[in-house]
C-alpha cells in the first residue's frame, strides 16, 4: 500500500506552480497525497504597468482557483494581501506568514523556486522557504525540499558559477498532456512560440529534461534537503 504524504508547493505567482512542477503535482494527486498550493504574490507587484492592476490580480487569482479545481485539490492559499504593493518591505512578512502555514499544514515535502532565478520575487520566495524551514524551527515531519525551474526565468540568471543544476528528475510521461492543458487556463501568462514560456516551449523543456535521463518527458529539480 502506497503511503500518503502531505505536499506543499510554494510558488511566487499563479502559473509558476504548473510551469515548475505541474506534472509532479498531478502525480501526487494520483497517489492521493494531500496537496496545498501557496502563492506568495499575485504576480502584478513588480510590473511597470500599474493600470487596472486590481482586476488583473483578481483574474489571475480566479485562474489559480480554476486550476486547482481541475486538478481536484483544495483552493490555493494567497499569502499576502493584494493591497500590499511594496515588495521592499514584504520579505519579513512572507517569512513569518509562511512559517505559520508550514507549521499548521505540517508537510513532508515542499517544492519551491530556485534561488538561481532572474526574478526577485522568485528568489524572495525561495528565501522565505529557506528561513521558515531552518532546523531550529523543529519541523519534524518535513523530509524533502526541492527547487523547480521556471521557463524564461531560471535559464536567464547570468551570475558567475550560479545556475539551476538539476539532480532529481520526475517522470511525467503520463502527465505532460494534462499539464499543458491546465496551463491553457493561464493563457494570458503564456507567450507565443518560440518564447520559452509558451506552451510548446514548456513541453520542449520537459522533453529535454526527460531525454537527459532516457525518458520522454520529465520535470527537473534541485534537491535542497532530503532526510531519510
Amino acid at each position: 500500500m502506497i503511503r500518503k504524504k502531505k505536499v506543499l508547493i510554494v510558488a511566487a505567482h499563479p502559473d509558476d506552480e504548473l510551469i515548475g512542477c505541474g506534472g509532479t503535482i498531478i502525480k501526487h494527486k494520483k497517489n492521493k497525497d494531500t496537496i496545498k498550493v501557496l502563492f506568495t504574490f499575485l504576480g502584478e507587484d513588480l510590473r511597470e504597468d500599474k493600470s487596472n492592476i486590481d482586476n488583473r490580480e483578481k483574474k489571475r487569482a480566479m485562474d489559480a482557483i480554476a486550476v486547482s479545481k481541475q486538478m481536484g485539490i483544495d483552493k490555493p492559499f494567497f499569502l499576502n494581501s493584494t493591497k500590499e504593493k511594496d515588495i521592499r518591505i514584504s520579505q519579513s512578512k512572507i517569512n513569518s506568514n509562511l512559517l505559520s502555514v508550514i507549521k499548521s499544514f505540517d508537510p513532508e515535502i515542499i517544492y519551491t523556486h530556485s534561488i538561481n532565478d532572474i526574478h526577485l520575487d522568485h528568489r524572495m520566495t525561495f528565501e522565505a522557504v529557506h528561513v521558515a524551514t531552518r532546523p531550529q524551527n523543529n519541523l519534524k515531519s518535513l523530509k524533502k525540499i526541492y527547487s523547480f525551474e521556471i521557463n524564461s526565468a531560471s535559464e536567464n540568471y547570468f551570475v558567475k558559477n550560479k545556475r539551476f543544476e538539476p539532480n532529481h528528475y520526475v517522470n511525467i510521461e503520463k502527465e505532460i498532456e494534462k499539464k499543458i492543458s491546465l496551463l491553457k487556463i493561464y493563457k494570458k501568462e503564456m507567450l507565443k512560440y518560440p518564447h520559452s514560456r509558451s506552451l510548446k516551449g514548456i513541453k520542449n523543456l520537459a522533453a529535454y529534461r526527460g531525454n537527459t535521463v532516457s525518458l520522454n518527458f520529465a520535470e527537473a529539480f534541485e534537491v535542497i534537503r532530503t532526510i531519510k
